[in-house]
């Protein structure tokens, strides 16, 4: 049992994951994500991706079914199995610790702290999974082993990670590292376990192919990385997950939408609309610039909805029309604005539309 300063030690430490406890949903809102397919990379909860590479088809989806001391996790379904592993295949969740915030671990140097990680996962199918740390270039990776002992039960793995002490590590808004769970792996992504390889080595050599039934699925929650090596205990895992609205605004910094947090993005819903009189530039109309709720980790790639029909254009509010062409120019890490075009438009009218800012590593 941990001793009362341990505790307090844990309770104080910064937990390097953002969103950990899988409570924050902005792209998806607990509906399921469906159609993961080759390279078709997707979250399920914020900062939480899910990879395939190969023929493996996967969902994912934020559920109430949680570890002890949570409310929600992330659980990732087969829907299409691989029976037969190609080198180059894979599947994975992920998560990545901005380099800012990765910075104090003093990666790549002889300095370099060791790194505790804690979480808790859930599978039918027992056996011996694969996790790893790897770096923004790829180029350095250690993996581990982590076991199912049981179908369909809540197990909290723990780990210690030494500091690499050689390789590239990124300490500004790069990720600073990657965190991988791997439901299956190639051999062109497997090495030795518990060591720092210079490869692209997510996995362990023999790892279990976690995706060979449509029966399969992996469940995650309640993750932690910390610095230090002294591992975090199952009972104050819940302490290092900041409260909902702190890792709102975190996890804001790399996915922001206009619409309520509750409703998925989507043209034609009607919701979520940003709306101003515009004004004319050289025939086309422009509208105010937007600005962000939360700064953003590097400038965003824009995706425009428009609210009142199907397409990703401006509408023509006064107008009633749909603009013939949309352009997003986006004003570094601090907002955006956006011009359109159309024969019936004219000054001053009333242009609308949703949005989503998305700055993903």
């Amino acid at each position: 049992m941990a001793t009362i300063q341990e505790q307090m030690a844990w309770a104080r430490a910064p937990n390097l994951v953002i969103n950990g406890g899988m409570e924050v949903s902005q792209e998806s809102v607990a509906t399921l994500v469906t159609g993961i397919t080759n390279n078709n990379l997707r979250f399920g909860v914020d900062m939480f991706g899910v990879l395939v590479v190969g023929s493996a088809v996967l969902s994912a989806q934020q559920v109430a079914d949680a570890p002890p001391g949570f409310s929600k996790s992330l659980k990732v379904s087969v829907t299409t199995a691989d029976t037969v592993i190609a080198a180059t295949d894979k599947a994975l969740i992920y998560t990545a610790v901005e380099g800012y915030r990765a910075q104090r671990l003093l990666l790549g140097s002889a300095s370099a702290n060791a790194m505790a990680l804690a979480f808790s996962v859930k599978a039918n199918r027992p056996g011996n999974y694969s996790a790893s740390v790897e770096n923004w270039d790829v180029n350095r990776a250690y993996p581990f082993t982590w076991t199912i002992n049981s179908a369909g039960v809540w197990e909290y793995k723990q780990i210690v990670i030494p500091g690499d002490i050689a390789g590239t590590w990124q300490t500004n808004n790069n990720a600073g590292l990657y965190i991988n769970w791997v439901m299956m792996a190639g051999t062109n992504f497997t090495g030795t376990a518990n060591q720092w390889n210079a490869a692209r080595t997510e996995a362990v050599t023999g790892t279990i192919n976690g995706v060979a039934a449509t029966s399969d699925y992996l469940q995650i929650g309640g993750v932690s990385l910390i610095v230090g090596n002294t591992p975090v205990s199952q009972a104050i895992a819940p302490q290092l997950v900041r409260p909902f609205n702190e890792e709102m605004r975190f996890s804001q910094r790399y996915f922001e939408k206009s619409f309520a947090y509750a409703e998925v993005p989507a043209s034609n819903s009607g919701t979520g609309e940003y709306s101003a009189p515009a004004v004319t530039t050289g025939g086309t109309q422009r509208l105010p610039m937007v600005r962000f709720n939360t700064r953003k980790a590097s400038p965003p790639a824009m995706t425009i909805y428009n609210p009142r029909a199907s397409g990703n254009q401006v509408r023509n509010i006064t107008g009633n029309s749909t603009c013939t062409g949309t352009a997003v120019t986006v004003e570094g890490e601090d907002g955006f604005y956006v011009e359109c075009s159309g024969s019936s438009n004219t000054a001053g009218d009333r242009l609308a539309f949703a949005w989503t800012a998305d700055s993903r590593m």
